[in-house]
């Protein structure tokens, strides 16, 4: 059965490698679309599914049969067409599908290299899934693993090291095209988690003296202002605001651009980037005279020290990567015995009153005879598991399992 769950596996969607921002802006769910794809799903008969959007990519996690489905709902939140989905989506399977989370989660399959912002999105994806009730088993320890080993690569590699992310290419760009900004009025549109990051950033790694913040929540802007000694402004001046900034950065969550050509003045030599999927400013800004315009793909092309260090540590990662997915096909295999070995656990609860189990305990060294009732039933089930693992012959599992059961168990 097991294997069957994982040959039937897939991953589908579409990302930065075969699309960009402004198609995949066309995919992108808010949160609050995310909420009720998932309890649809759930409603028609989808049992098994995750589902991650970021900047990067939209795509989701689920069995064969779930796909047809779980596609068409995300045409309808999207409002898009299965022509474009199928010119832009990737489909992996089995194996190929279990790698590719592992490799998104520890920052390989970013649009920038080591980008460990992946980890708290795929996160908040799995407890939005969890909440819905589409995480069965397979999937969660799928998950689960996935996670501990964007963890081993973060400790024992330097794939995240330094500040590289989408906020700080941001910042990185604007250091690459401008001496100083200590003369520029930069106003930051957004001050979620990217939008912090970048504000903070701007702080930190230039000389920028004039920086503004605009939310659409105005006590958000005004706290980060405060915390960082800079200026806010109500969302309702965000007009007055562009017409009087030289670069404008945006970050927010909005499912439409939040600015748009009209609200830019005329003749004025601005930068507009926008760090938003869906994008927030509206493509035809690029057009107007003195205006240019940035998008995270145009980011994702800065290649400095920082990336060129991270790219040495691709080969080391790779190998704990695939140490884990060793890890969860091997778990995969011994779930066929579950049944078994948990039959057993609870057929050896009362082994201390068989007369197998004392003549065995015998044979065992001291250190094993001395232990608790419950240490030896644990060590013996233990022994038992691994045995079967080791094993793995087929057969009768009950006539194997019995005959490891009478050989000596490790000492404690």
């Amino acid at each position: 059965m097991e294997q069957h769950l994982l040959s039937s596996f897939l991953v589908t969607g579409v990302n930065y490698k075969k699309s960009n921002s402004i198609v995949r802006s066309k995919f992108a769910l808010t949160k609050e679309q995310l909420k009720s794809l998932l309890n649809r799903a759930k409603l028609s008969g989808v049992h098994s599914l995750l589902v991650v959007s970021t900047c990067n990519r939209t795509e989701f996690y689920t069995y064969r049969q779930y796909h047809k489905t779980v596609v068409e709902l995300l045409l309808e939140f999207t409002n898009t067409s299965n022509e474009d989905f199928a010119e832009h989506a990737y489909k992996k399977t089995a194996v190929d599908a279990v790698d590719h989370l592992l490799r998104v989660s520890t920052g390989l399959d970013s649009q920038i290299l080591g980008d460990y912002e992946i980890v708290s999105q795929i996160k908040q994806s799995y407890s939005l899934a969890r909440e819905a009730g589409t995480i069965d088993t397979f999937l969660d320890k799928h998950i689960t693993i996935a996670l501990q080993c964007s963890k081993k690569v973060k400790a024992d590699t330097k794939i995240s090291s330094g500040t590289t992310s989408v906020a700080f290419a941001a910042i990185q760009f604007l250091k690459e095209n401008f001496a100083s900004l200590k003369n520029k009025k930069i106003l930051l549109v957004g001050t979620g988690k990217i939008g912090t990051h970048t504000c903070k950033n701007l702080s930190d790694y230039t000389d920028a003296r004039s920086i503004t913040l605009i939310n659409r929540t105005d006590a958000k802007a005004e706290s980060l202002a405060t915390q960082l000694q800079l200026i806010s402004l109500p969302f309702n001046q965000l007009s007055l605001a562009i017409t009087d900034a030289d670069i404008i950065i945006v970050s927010t969550a909005d499912t439409s651009p939040v600015i748009i050509p009209s609200h830019l003045p005329a003749n004025k030599a601005q930068l507009l980037i926008d760090l938003s999927i869906p994008n927030n400013i509206h493509a035809d800004c690029s057009t107007l005279l003195n205006k240019r315009l940035v998008s995270v793909d145009e980011l994702a092309t800065i290649n400095d020290a920082t990336l060129a260090a991270r790219r040495k540590e691709i080969p080391l990662a790779e190998e704990i990567i695939k140490e884990h997915v060793g890890q969860f096909t091997n778990w995969l295999r011994m779930r066929k015995h579950a049944h078994f070995i948990s039959t057993m656990k609870h057929t050896l609860l009362d082994m201390e009153h068989c007369t197998i189990f004392k003549d065995y305990t015998k044979t065992q060294p001291l250190l094993f005879v001395q232990q608790p009732i419950e240490k030896k039933r644990q060590v013996t089930i233990k022994h038992l598991a691994e045995n079967i693992k080791r094993e793995n012959k087929g057969g009768c599992n009950v006539i194997e399992a019995i005959n490891h059961f009478l050989t000596p168990c490790p000492i404690i």
